[in-house]
Formats: C-alpha cells, sequence, structure tokens
C-alpha cells in the first residue's frame, strides 16, 4: 500500500524535497521573482514615465527646441508632432529645423522618421546618432548672397530670415558641439543647395563627423540621385539625370591638408542637360559667350583612390547655340570627349589624354564674315596641366573648312591678310603644338596645309600684344609674313632661314 503510495505521487519524494520542502535556499529562490520586481522593476518602470512624460512634454511644449537654442543660439527646432517612448529614440513626425548664421541660411524638414541619440555623448557637447531613419526629407540651403546679382539671387532657396544672424565674433571651437550622424539612412523629395535644385529621388545611406572649425569625417556612404536639376525654382538644367556615387573620407583636420591617400571615391553622372546658360556665372562673366538651346547627352565618371585621381567624360550635344556681342555660332553635332589622371593632391596638375573636339555642319555669324557648312575636328593626344602656375601644354591636331571661326572664339581678332585668306582654305589641317599660361600663349604650327598651300611658323601673345612669324609656301612660290606691335612685314621667295632669323625675334618662351 505504502508503495503504491508512492508511486502515485501521495508521498514526498526525497529527490525533490515535497511540494514545500527544499530548505532555506529553495524558499529563497521562490521568492526571489517577487523581491526582483519590488526592487528593481518597479524604480525602472517609474523612471521609464518619467522620461516618457519629461521628454514628450519638451518635444510638444516646445521646451526642447527652447534648451537647444539656448545651447546653440544659430539653431531654431519645431518639433511638430514628434514623439520618444523609449530612451534616445524619437519618432519624428513633422519635424523642422533650422541653422543660420552670417554665412548661411539651412532648413531641414522631416515628415517621418526615426533616430536613435548616443545620450552618454549629450555629456561632451556632441550630438552622436546611431540610427537616423527618414523619408520624405527636404533639405534647403542659401548661402549669403550680398555678392551674388539680381538674377542668382532670384534662384537661391526662398528661405524667410526668421531671426537676426549670429553676431559676427571670434568663436572658439571649445564652444560649439560637434555632430556625429552615423546610420543615416533617408530618402530625400529635394535638395536646394544655392541656385541648385534637385527634385525626384534621393537616398543617402552612410554618415558623417564634423567638429566646427576642427574636422570632418564621412563613413563609406552611398549616394543615389535620380530626377530633374534645376536653376532655381523652375528653370530646368537637366532631366533627366542620373548620380551615383560612393565616398568615404577618414577624419580630416581644416588646418592640415587632406589625406588623400586614404580618400575613396566613385561616382557616375548621366545627364541630358537643357539648359546650360547657368554656366556663365561660374566661367566667364554674365556678359560673355552664352551657351544656349540644345540638348546636352553627359556622361562622367570619377574614380580617387590612394591619391590617384581620373575622370572620363564624353557629351554630344545637338543644335547648341552660343551667343556674344560680335559672334552667334550655331553647331548643329557637337562631341567633346576624353580622360583625365592625376594625382588629387596635385590638381590641377595632370594630363588629358585622347581629348577630342568635334563640330559637324555648324553656321558661323561674325561682325566680318559668315561661314555656313562649317566642320571643325580638334585632337589632343596628350595635353598635360602644370601646377604653380598652371600651364596647359601639348600637341594637337585641327582639322576645318575654314580656321576663322576657331580664330575668332580663341579671342585673335585678326592676323596678316596672307594668312587671313590661309585661313580660310578648304580642308585644312593644322598638326602642332600649344602652350597656355596666364599671361602667355603660344601656337606652333609645325605643318598646316590645304590642297594647294602649306604653312609653318608661331604665333605668340604676351599680355595683349601678339607676335607672329609665318612662312607660306605655295610651290614654287613662298612669302614670309612676321608681325608684331611695331613691327610687320612681307617678304617674297622667303624659306627656312628667314623663318629660322624671324622666329628668334618672337618674345621667349619657356
Amino acid at each position: 500500500m505504502r508503495e503504491g503510495a508512492a508511486e502515485r505521487g501521495g508521498l514526498p519524494s526525497p529527490a525533490t524535497g515535497g511540494a514545500h520542502g527544499g530548505g532555506p535556499w529553495a524558499r529563497r529562490l521562490r521568492r526571489a521573482p517577487r523581491w526582483f520586481l519590488r526592487w528593481l522593476l518597479l524604480p525602472a518602470l517609474a523612471l521609464y514615465v518619467l522620461y516618457v512624460a519629461l521628454v514628450n512634454t519638451l518635444l510638444f511644449s516646445g521646451g526642447l527646441a527652447w534648451l537647444l537654442h539656448e545651447l546653440a543660439p544659430v539653431l531654431r527646432l519645431e518639433c511638430g508632432r514628434s514623439f520618444s517612448l523609449w530612451p534616445f529614440r524619437v519618432e519624428l513626425r513633422d519635424l523642422h529645423l533650422s541653422v543660420m548664421d552670417g554665412s548661411l541660411h539651412l532648413e531641414i524638414e522631416v515628415p517621418r522618421g526615426q533616430v536613435q541619440i548616443r545620450g552618454d555623448r549629450l555629456l561632451s557637447s556632441t550630438f552622436q546618432t546611431s540610427h537616423l531613419e527618414g523619408r520624405g526629407l527636404v533639405v534647403r540651403l542659401r548661402p549669403k548672397y550680398d555678392d551674388l546679382d539680381e538674377e542668382r539671387r532670384a534662384a537661391l532657396p526662398d528661405l524667410p530670415d526668421k531671426y537676426d544672424p549670429l553676431i559676427e565674433k571670434e568663436t572658439s571651437p571649445d564652444d560649439l558641439w560637434s555632430h556625429a550622424l552615423h546610420g543615416l539612412d533617408i530618402e530625400l523629395d529635394e535638395i536646394w543647395i544655392s541656385e541648385f535644385r534637385h527634385v525626384g529621388f534621393a537616398h543617402v545611406r552612410g554618415g558623417f563627423a564634423i567638429s566646427p572649425l576642427r574636422s570632418l569625417a564621412i563613413d563609406p556612404s552611398d549616394v543615389r540621385l535620380s530626377g530633374e536639376l534645376r536653376f532655381g525654382q523652375e528653370r530646368t538644367i537637366a532631366e533627366p539625370w542620373d548620380v551615383r556615387a560612393r565616398v568615404h573620407v577618414p577624419k580630416t583636420h581644416f588646418d592640415r591638408p587632406p589625406p588623400w591617400e586614404d580618400i575613396e571615391l566613385e561616382a557616375r553622372v548621366d545627364a541630358k542637360v537643357k539648359d546650360a546658360g547657368f554656366l556663365r556665372w561660374f566661367f566667364g562673366s554674365p556678359s560673355g559667350p552664352r551657351l544656349q538651346r540644345g540638348a546636352l547627352d553627359a556622361e562622367f565618371e570619377v574614380t580617387l583612390e590612394r591619391d590617384a585621381l581620373g575622370a572620363r567624360v564624353r557629351t554630344a550635344w545637338d543644335e547648341a547655340w552660343i551667343h556674344s556681342e560680335s559672334l552667334d555660332t550655331w553647331l548643329a553635332q557637337v562631341v567633346l570627349s576624353g580622360t583625365w589622371s592625376g594625382a588629387a593632391s596635385g590638381f590641377p596638375a595632370g594630363t588629358l589624354e585622347d581629348g577630342v573636339a568635334d563640330v559637324a555642319v555648324a553656321s558661323f555669324q561674325h561682325a566680318d564674315f559668315t561661314v555656313d557648312g562649317w566642320a571643325f575636328r580638334l585632337d589632343f593626344p596628350k595635353l598635360r596641366f602644370d601646377a604653380a602656375p598652371t600651364v596647359a601644354q601639348g600637341p594637337f591636331y585641327a582639322s576645318a573648312d575654314d580656321a576663322r571661326p576657331v580664330v575668332r572664339m580663341l579671342g585673335i581678332s585678326e592676323f596678316p591678310p596672307p594668312l587671313e585668306h590661309f585661313l580660310t582654305l578648304p580642308d585644312l589641317g593644322v598638326r602642332g603644338r600649344l602652350f597656355v599660361t596666364g599671361a602667355l600663349q603660344r601656337l606652333d604650327i609645325d605643318r598646316a596645309h590645304s590642297d594647294t598651300i602649306d604653312v609653318r611658323g608661331r604665333w605668340v601673345r604676351v599680355e595683349d600684344a601678339s607676335y607672329a612669324a609665318i612662312l607660306l609656301t605655295a610651290s614654287p612660290l613662298s612669302v614670309g609674313v612676321f608681325t608684331g606691335p611695331d613691327d610687320n612685314g612681307v617678304h617674297l621667295l622667303a624659306g627656312d632661314g628667314w623663318l629660322e632669323k624671324e622666329l628668334k625675334k618672337l618674345p621667349p618662351t619657356p
């Protein structure tokens, strides 16, 4: 009977100690959850409730915006309907951030997103995120515009001046907050930086860290843009345009040279440019030549690795129009291409290889003449650029039905009459070398020829003065032409000896 009761569980088992046995340690373990809840969970719950109440009160009431503005007067924050349910993790809803000082005005709109803030870094005056996600963001940046003309001002983001710019004074880096935004994964609907406005899809994944007046670092980051590029509110520059880029910049101090050997960059741009008139503000005076009309298909690739910078460009322009005070040119078809390589640390020094400018079926109208059905091709097999001082030099090959348009676009207003006539001959081919620096341009003509005449010589321009020594040969006749500010002459039956002598009279050049 006892054995049966034990088998049925009626008696305590020595191994288990029974339902209420097991000694004092077993009883303490059974009471541990109550102690844990009482001394750990309840205070933690109280702290959580206090955090949620305090942080959300700051968000909803504007207290957080006031606190940030007190810490950094250039900041203005509108939190919208943002809230936080977990420590240092904020759900962003209709957030609006404005940064304005004496040099720029930046505004960021975040309709919906999420950010995880490193709370421990706030104690060291650093706003750092481990994760920042957002959709539908809008970024607008307007630089200081005091020196911009009316048309460029009109193309800037229309940002209201909500408060006075920061008083300009010497600022210590120790007084400024650092920002480290890591774990970025954001999609933007609009990016408007200065006059240039991107509308369409934009995706940024990566991060960066900046210490004002001290250093900048960019995490391995991917950027993708696809849509439309505008100049200002409505003026379309390119549509469609597509940008893909990957970049990594280690910590770079502003007071030291960039660590070029550690910077990595890969980028590709494909665009159909519809309006390039804005270029006159960046590559010449507003009153200079204007490149307008026509569609440009452009491809551009750039890579940077271990200080080796390489770029490849190819553009095909259909029905472009160049207009200036002295000429109007309609270019039916234009192709520009080439490959550039060099060291990023020595830019703009480098080499342009296989450079080509090819123009077909164009019309050229000048104050002195008109050319129809014009064709021109210029090849630079290896054009070298040096820095300090900036110099471009190398061989070239050119062919044209009429060379006068090229001469006028180079800024050469006149040539001696015999050479002026030579420029108008059909099927003109030129082989020579080019040397261009700030105050000096030199054109060596190793051989220029057409069906009936050959030309050799040199043209030099120093400051505003032009010099030339040219030998024209049309067998059995030859003519030598020398021209300068105070000396001009035409010599019949001139030969190689005459040319060698006259070349020595030209200003010395490198």
